[in-house]
């Protein structure tokens, strides 16, 4: 599971009464799975939450700290640590997802540039162009490519709805990426075919 990105010093590790120390999300819900009820109870009673405070004031989640704060049992506090861990590991799919799209927007861009720095070499050596065919086969591999890249939007838009970060990447930031590359794909396709 991937882990909040506050890295915190040795000084700032929850030490468990049993003298054990925890330094992350993922290290507190295995603690949790495996802790004596005695030492639990010292840290979540009726008058405090140690874990809550720990969470609030060192790794500075706010959200997550306020939603265990009133938790009082393992299961419960394992449960929301856990929902926390899958949301972090959502955003960083969505992050990935986001990045791949937009590496292969940028290499078909680069396709289409040598294609079209190709064909400016045939012709300022007044050779005659045949490549049509190349063209055709070209548009035919960029109508996929853009196939692929829809599909990649809509994971995306589904992955941001399912974990609730609508406003991540707002909906319309989503449409007008897609917008502007695709223009700039039919600019080059149009380049493409009247000017040379």
């Amino acid at each position: 599971m991937a882990e909040t990105s506050v890295e915190i010093k040795t000084e700032q590790y929850f030490l468990l009464h049993n003298g054990k120390a925890v330094k992350s999300l993922s290290e507190l819900v295995e603690v949790l799975k495996t802790i004596d009820d005695s030492i639990f109870s010292f840290h979540v009673n009726a008058n405090k939450n140690d874990f809550g405070n720990w969470i609030k004031d060192v790794l500075k989640d706010f959200e997550l700290a306020s939603k265990i704060a009133n938790i009082k049992t393992k299961e419960g506090l394992i449960k929301e640590i856990e929902s926390k861990l899958l949301d972090t590991n959502k955003i960083e799919e969505v992050r990935a997802d986001m990045k791949k799209a937009i590496s292969e927007k940028l290499n078909l861009i680069k396709l289409i540039r040598e294609a079209v720095k190709d064909e400016l070499d045939k012709l300022s050596k007044g050779e005659l162009s045949h490549g049509f065919d190349e063209i055709l086969k070209k548009e035919r591999e960029i109508e996929i490519r853009e196939q692929k890249i829809e599909e990649i939007e809509k994971r995306i838009e589904n992955s941001l709805t399912e974990s609730n970060w609508k406003n991540f990447f707002a909906k319309e930031f989503l449409h007008g990426l897609a917008i502007g590359m695709l223009v700039t794909v039919i600019v080059a396709i149009v380049y493409i075919k009247f000017f040379l």
